[in-house]
């Protein structure tokens, strides 16, 4: 996001996105405060087969103080509730910190997508942890 209508564009979009139930964007915030600590979300929804993914992305000053940990298992709560049987996180093999958050919360690692990405140093691994509502 560079401009604040880069920042109009995507929550309009969220928004059109949430109403036709394809992604569900919800803000992090510290309880004492409400100072804004980052993203989580439902994505990749796939609600014949009762399976999503969640997202999630954190300021570097709050990484490691467990505010992720509790943001994902409040929302894997709730989407569980909804009757989802299957939740997956993805990340990038080298970020070490993310893929602590589903290792720290019981969820089981599938496997690897072996260059499955192609970014700006080239191509990436991806992490694929689950968790079934039969493992909670």
């Amino acid at each position: 996001m560079k401009t604040v209508g880069d920042e109009r564009g995507w929550i309009e979009q969220a928004l059109a996105q949430w109403d036709a139930g394809e992604l569900y964007s919800f803000g992090i915030f510290r309880k004492p405060d409400g100072l804004y600590l980052g993203n989580i979300g439902v994505h990749a929804i796939a609600w014949e087969h009762a399976r999503c993914e969640i997202g999630y992305w954190i300021l570097g000053d709050f990484e490691g103080a467990g505010f992720m940990s509790e943001a994902v298992q409040r929302l894997e709560r709730a989407l569980f509730a909804l009757g989802f049987h299957r939740i997956e996180i993805r990340c990038d093999a080298r970020n070490e910190r993310s893929a602590n958050v589903p290792r720290r919360n019981g969820y089981a690692l599938d496997g690897t997508l072996r260059q499955d990405s192609l970014v700006e140093d080239g191509f990436r691994d991806t992490l694929v942890f689950s968790k079934l509502q039969s493992d909670q």
